[in-house]
């Protein structure tokens, strides 16, 4: 299982050029009128229980038994459940793309789990698994006494290097972990880069990184999104990030629960299914003070910031113009190069004679157009970044994290 997770990246790069017509598209409203989050909360919970709770066992247990021993028994009657439809659907299509020779490696894991029904279990391939040790193993293990007694949960590290190397070239997609669960990973024949590259003049498309020596000019205390943003305006929200570190971590959980929440409520009024984690992903610094609203955690959150001289709205406006500026400051060449690709369509047209389904185009069409989002910053912000590189690649949150509940992109 740890496998198939890590077998999936990001797919996003882009460039502003593309952006600006999808820029409403994925435009994330912080002064809406929030909903009684309670309510959305019990039904969204009961909806999308990981558990069939069809199949449940409650036992009488006799008044003499020990308190603790009752417990302790009722726990473990009440765990013999079997997953939702929904989640085994996920799990079926995940091992359907999946190449077969990974199956020795997950199937005898799978045969473990009292969860799964006999539709995942008795699959061709899998069925085979039950029990079995694999037989092809990595020449670093042949040596070891007893290796047979692993157990299954760790047969996914004994793969031999050659298979590992062989699984990587293939062109196949898997689900990715659930926090970034609509994002797959695709590998990509080289001479389709050496096409790409051949095409892509890179004239207008990379930002020189020569520092400037303005100083940090006007601190705006109402940003907008025409305001462009200043030295004094970058370094006021680094110096919120470093406050705004506790808080993250203590409230790190629930902010990402919160983030379903939303999705769940857009889709119920008409947003297509998984469409606001590319908004997030577009707009992630609006996702956050969304997410704080929802949760409730505004007055903690303003008290945080308003040291640095920020509202909620201003944080969100400046944090989201420094990020994406940050982006495009940091183009190299080769994103250059990748970044031209897509603005010619040259990966959807690609994709499109791949294999994937019309609705894996459609989710990798969205997925593209919410990345160039990453990188919508004007020339200005670019320039007023560049003397900050240093001290925004300090303070900004780790790479590719959930940060206040959003997902936090920094190629």
């Amino acid at each position: 299982m740890k496998f198939m997770l890590s077998l999936s990246i990001s797919f996003l790069f882009c460039i502003s050029a593309f952006a600006m017509s999808n820029t409403e598209k994925y435009a994330i409203d912080i002064n809406e009128q929030i909903p009684d989050v309670k309510t959305l909360h019990k039904e969204y919970m009961a909806k999308n229980s990981d558990y069939n709770r069809h199949f449940s066992v409650r036992w009488d247990m006799p008044d003499e038994f020990d308190t603790e021993f009752k417990n302790t028994y009722r726990m473990l009657a009440d765990d013999e459940r079997h997953l939702s439809s929904l989640s085994e659907d996920e799990i079926y299509k995940m091992l359907k793309k999946m190449p077969k020779e990974l199956y020795p490696y997950i199937g005898p894991y799978l045969h473990t789990l009292p969860q799964l029904s006999g539709r995942i279990l008795d699959m061709p391939g899998i069925k085979e698994t039950k029990n079995k040790f694999p037989q092809n193993i990595a020449e670093r293990f042949k040596d070891i006494e007893n290796i047979e007694y692993a157990s299954p949960y760790l047969y996914i590290d004994i793969m031999p290097e050659d298979l590992i190397a062989k699984l990587e070239k293939e062109e196949y997609s898997v689900a990715i972990n659930p926090e970034y669960r609509t994002l797959r990973r695709w590998n990509i024949e080289p001479e389709f880069w050496k096409k790409v590259a051949k095409k892509t003049p890179l004239r207008d498309y990379a930002i020189g990184k020569n520092k400037s020596n303005k100083d940090s000019g006007t601190r705006h205390y109402v940003m907008t999104e025409n305001t462009p943003i200043s030295g004094a305006d970058i370094k006021a929200f680094a110096d919120s990030l470093d406050n705004l570190r506790d808080f993250n971590t203590q409230n790190r959980a629930d902010l990402i629960s919160t983030t379903y929440l939303i999705a769940d409520w857009e889709e119920q009024h008409g947003a297509e299914k998984d469409f606001y984690l590319y908004k997030q992903i577009a707009n992630p610094c609006h996702s956050m003070v969304r997410n704080i609203k929802w949760s409730n955690k505004t007055l903690d959150f303003q008290k945080i910031i308003g040291k640095s001289g920020f509202g909620l709205d201003d944080w969100a406006t400046i944090c989201e113009k420094t990020i994406k500026a940050y982006r495009r400051a940091n183009l190299n060449t080769a994103t250059a190069i990748m970044l031209y690709g897509m603005k010619n369509r040259e990966y959807l047209r690609y994709y499109e004679v791949s294999g994937l389904s019309t609705d894996e185009l459609h989710s990798l069409k969205n997925l593209l157009e919410a990345a160039v989002e990453m990188y919508n910053a004007p020339k200005q912000d670019v320039e007023a970044v560049k003397p900050y590189m240093n001290l925004l690649y300090k303070t900004i949150p780790e790479k590719n994290s959930y940060y206040l509940g959003s997902p936090l992109i920094i190629p």
